[in-house]
């Protein structure tokens, strides 16, 4: 007997969709996803997760910008080439500024993409729930819901009988 990885349930409408959903979230599961053609807003509200560490991360990418750009033209201007214009000192600080913040823009926009890659585990080439019959439709007109079987709240009778009170269309279970 193979291990079970999840559980797919397929829906004609958003309406028991979200009904399954709430009713899921309100058992305790939390290991669950849902696939729909356009966005729905009291799905975003139901599936909110924690907090992530992005946007503190994209900053220190910045000042990582910041602080590169700042020792590259310092080392450039003072130290590796230095010429005296005017009397004026060599780490002149106010000539790097605007470069500086080229510098954090471009690091800042790098980081928080690769980090954004990353953290979604993108790219994906293979995911178990398009192994589900008909899943193509997500995109168009149909509506499924993925409860993930390693879930501390997981059980099986209890997850068929919330998918026969919102209207399932189908169930599928998806082995490990």
């Amino acid at each position: 007997m193979t291990a079970l990885r999840a559980v797919v349930a397929e829906f004609g409408t958003v309406q028991d969709l979200v009904a399954a959903t709430r009713r899921l979230r309100e058992l305790g599961a939390r290991r669950i996803e849902t696939y729909t053609p356009f966005p729905v807003e009291e799905l975003n509200e139901l599936l909110v997760g924690r907090q992530t560490l992005l946007p503190m991360l994209i900053f220190l990418c910045g000042a990582a910008g910041v602080v590169w750009g700042f020792v590259m033209q310092y080392w450039g201007a003072a130290v590796s080439y230095p010429i005296n214009v005017g009397g004026r000192p060599l780490n002149s600080w106010p000539a790097f500024v605007p470069t500086l913040f080229e510098f954090g823009v471009v690091w800042a926009v790098t980081g928080g993409f690769l980090l954004f890659l990353l953290f979604n585990r993108l790219p994906k080439f293979h995911h178990p729930v398009w192994a589900v019959r008909d899943f193509e439709r997500a995109s168009r007109d149909a509506f499924f819901l993925w409860i993930d079987a390693t879930d501390e709240r997981f059980d099986r009778e209890r997850l068929g009988d919330i998918a026969r009170d919102c209207h399932a269309r189908r169930l599928t279970e998806l082995a490990a």
